[in-house]
């Protein structure tokens, strides 16, 4: 009809997992596709901050903009019962340790960056049994155009000190 519009209908919410291999290119868990889908996750995407971290020493005068996801693996099911806060972890304080590591002391590579952000998640949180952490540079400096560079790891218990 000419006139009329109508509005597409809202995407339908499903709780399956979506195989990786649907996942689009560039979303931030697709960097993940390899972790555990057996256990229960909290993730938290989209941390940012500024800081002077680099190779070279201008660099580290100049900074640049970080951006940080994460994927925490740890037991969802008593939280899921008791909706009390204390059952699981604060993501809130999760990133804001995120933030406090990323703004604190310089380092030469993203690497050690990526690192210190899992060691401190799973010293600080015990019920943290794994950790992935996704660390990405915006525009780094590299000779040419590139949108962002980037690490990312994975952490457990049983392999930190």
């Amino acid at each position: 009809m000419i006139g009329r519009s109508r509005e597409p209908s809202p995407p339908a919410i499903t709780t399956a997992f979506i195989p990786s291999r649907s996942i689009q290119p560039g979303s931030p868990i697709s960097y993940f596709s390899g972790y555990n889908r057996d256990v229960d996750q909290l993730f938290i995407e989209g941390i940012e901050f500024y800081g002077y971290h680099g190779v070279p020493d201008a660099e580290q005068q100049i900074g640049h903009r970080y951006r940080v996801d994460l994927v925490l693996e740890l037991d969802l099911s008593v939280a899921g019962r008791a909706d009390q806060l204390e059952q699981t972890v604060d993501y809130g304080a999760v990133a804001r340790l995120v933030q406090q590591i990323g703004t604190g002391q310089s380092v030469r590579l993203m690497e050690t960056l990526a690192e210190r952000f899992a060691q401190a998640i799973l010293e600080r949180f015990p019920p943290v049994q794994r950790v992935h952490v996704r660390v990405a540079k915006r525009l780094p400096p590299t000779g040419t155009i590139v949108e962002r560079a980037g690490v990312a790891i994975t952490r457990s218990r049983s392999m930190s000190p």
